[in-house]
């Protein structure tokens, strides 16, 4: 849980390693405390006692879409690639008793922002004229999962899963629009999270589930290359220049539990 998100819980991961998704729209168990709106429990996946796998390569290109809305007439059209490797498999580590499934995935993703400002308001307070071009933002984001699974004994049963994700993420800003290049950022967001649950049957009317988490979120806003210097300078309606507002911000929680 985030505490800084009106308690939104907030780990991305990668579909690869998604086996089954869960939607609790009312009645919360108690474990869902200061969530609002909708829950959502993903289940993720697990060995079996065959070997199985899958590998994918996903992409797109600029010609696949259309332009952006807000580019301007006469507006270079941005780049708009997508690509995505990912891969995944598991089976048995012992047949019937220790099983292990794992998955990666990459995804390099461009999301250019058209900047709204006119070339001739970014000429007019001595700007340089490719500032007019959109803002190259873009994503580079890594995830990977490990799971294993053990059947101890007949009425205990072990898992272990660790998973994480990692996003570089340059040119990004909270004044897109408006804003120029120089009120960029570099976003940075790594999140991991470790997880066991041991499940006891004791006899045929009492069953114990012991969970516990701890998963590590920390994002941070670096200076970069394309950052700018100096304050940052708004002149209503027309331009948001200078340098960002919020580098430096570290955002960092670690929030472990146990039910």
């Amino acid at each position: 849980m985030q505490s800084d998100r009106a308690g939104i819980r907030l780990i991305l991961i990668s579909s690869t390693f998604v086996q089954e998704v869960q939607q609790v729209s009312n009645g919360y168990a108690a474990e869902f405390g200061n969530s609002v709106g909708t829950v959502f429990n993903t289940i993720t996946k697990s060995g079996t006692n065959e070997y199985h796998g899958e590998a994918g390569y996903l992409f797109r290109r600029t010609n696949f879409s259309a332009a952006p809305a807000l580019l301007g007439p006469g507006r270079r059209r941005p780049e708009t690639n997508v690509d995505s490797l990912l891969g995944g498999g598991g089976g048995p580590l012992k047949k019937a008793r220790a099983f292990f499934h794992a998955a990666w995935e990459r995804v390099v993703r461009d999301l250019p922002q058209p900047v709204t400002a006119t070339p001739a308001v970014i000429a007019s307070v001595g700007l340089p004229a490719e500032f007019a071009n959109p803002i190259p933002f873009a994503r580079n984001v890594q995830f990977f999962f490990i799971r294993g699974d053990v059947q101890l004994t007949r009425n205990h049963r072990l898992a272990l899963r660790t998973n994480g994700q990692r996003n570089d993420s340059p040119f990004n800003s909270n004044a897109f629009g408006l804003g120029v290049q120089s009120r960029t950022f570099e976003f940075v967001d790594r999140s991991y999270v470790y997880a066991a649950q041991f499940i006891s049957t004791f006899g045929p009317a009492v069953v114990n589930e012991f969970r516990m988490q701890s998963p590590l979120r920390n994002q941070r806003n670096n200076g970069f290359s394309g950052t700018g210097s100096g304050p940052a300078i708004v002149i209503p309606n027309q331009i948001l220049f200078g340098g960002p507002t919020n580098v430096s911000f570290v955002y960092r929680e670690l929030a472990p539990e146990f039910s």
